[in-house]
């Protein structure tokens, strides 16, 4: 509905001490150190979980427990981290758990060794190797295809790096893998673009190569890199971060252990955010085939209607239900 500017909602937004400050949005983060290590449009600002903080803590030295049900890539438990807090965080999306982790990750590390461990993956993926993933779907050229995710040099190389990574193991090889998998994004003919990917009007012309892969994988991890260096996480605040669905672990916690949830849950409309993030779920090998990925898609908490909703799903509200009825009535 329209509201006109001297409405008593848009009376209170202008009034409120909270307006104008972006807590909505993941912009004003998107550049934060360890925060811009992979970019979520759906996020929120790390401003606003300080801000909860800074409401909810009554002494500088109170070290609060949170609980973050819906983590996403991990906003609330890294902003709590930094600060010194404890968190508990849960997320469906296994590309999106792990990213979290990544970004909270602890241990001092040596700047020498980790840009000579980023050299030998380089040169231990320099031929590249046959992807999984070509002629499936629509990650690479052929099968008639005329438009496609990733150009097939592009697919090799990433998947050459990441055999490199694993051969590499230690403490660098998860932030590597991010790296690599945010550097094949980079390089992908397609863009999220609201609940879609949508085809990159030049793309034909960009002409992706392993060696674009290759320079968007080095500067991904020497900012990772960087961040770690210059904001170190303490290990005794590293977050817990559970992959799953929120609805079932949050009934093994324990009510008591909390001080306060900072969240943003799932918006009520169409998107569909195991299909946004295929790329990404596909490249890291968190699903291996459409059967893995639509197990994904009906553990989320939706509203979408991509994927359809088992018949024995039932719930029972107090609110709801006189709603139901009453809509019942009203069928032909």
């Amino acid at each position: 509905m329209y509201q006109n500017e001297n409405s008593i909602d848009d009376k209170y937004f202008h009034e409120s001490p909270f307006a104008a400050k972006g807590f909505h949005n993941f912009e004003s983060t998107s550049q934060l150190p360890r925060h811009r290590w992979y970019y979520l449009k759906e996020g929120f600002s790390a401003s606003l979980v300080e801000e909860a903080i800074s409401c909810k803590s009554t002494r500088t030295d109170q070290k609060l427990h949170i609980l973050e049900p819906f983590c996403g890539t991990g906003t609330t438990p890294l902003t709590a981290a930094l600060a010194g807090h404890f968190c508990t965080a849960i997320e469906v999306n296994p590309f999106l758990a792990f990213t979290a982790r990544v970004k909270t990750i602890t241990g001092r590390w040596h700047e020498g060794q980790f840009r000579s461990s980023l050299d030998e993956v380089v040169r231990a993926s320099s031929r590249g190797t046959h992807s999984h993933l070509e002629g499936f779907s629509t990650f690479t050229e052929g099968n008639g295809l005329s438009k496609w995710l990733f150009n097939r040099n592009v697919l090799r190389r990433f998947t050459s790096l990441m055999a490199a990574i694993d051969r590499l193991g230690g403490t660098y090889s998860d932030a590597m893998k991010l790296s690599a998998i945010v550097a094949a994004y980079d390089c992908c003919n397609a863009k999220r673009d609201g609940k879609a990917l949508r085809y990159k009007s030049n793309w034909e012309e960009l002409k992706y190569s392993g060696k674009d892969l290759i320079r968007q994988f080095r500067l991904h991890a020497i900012g990772v890199l960087q961040d770690v260096l210059d904001k170190p996480i303490n290990h005794e605040f590293k977050p817990e971060i559970h992959t799953g669905d929120s609805r079932e672990h949050l009934s093994t916690l324990e009510d008591d252990k909390f001080d306060m949830v900072v969240t943003s849950p799932p918006y009520l409309n169409s998107f569909d955010y195991s299909d946004i993030y295929r790329p990404e779920l596909f490249l890291g090998e968190y699903v291996k085939d459409n059967d893995e990925l639509r197990q994904i898609r009906l553990e989320t908490v939706r509203s979408h209607i991509q994927v359809r909703w088992p018949e024995e799903v039932s719930f029972k509200s107090t609110l709801l239900d006189p709603v139901i009825e009453d809509l019942s009535k009203c069928r032909p």
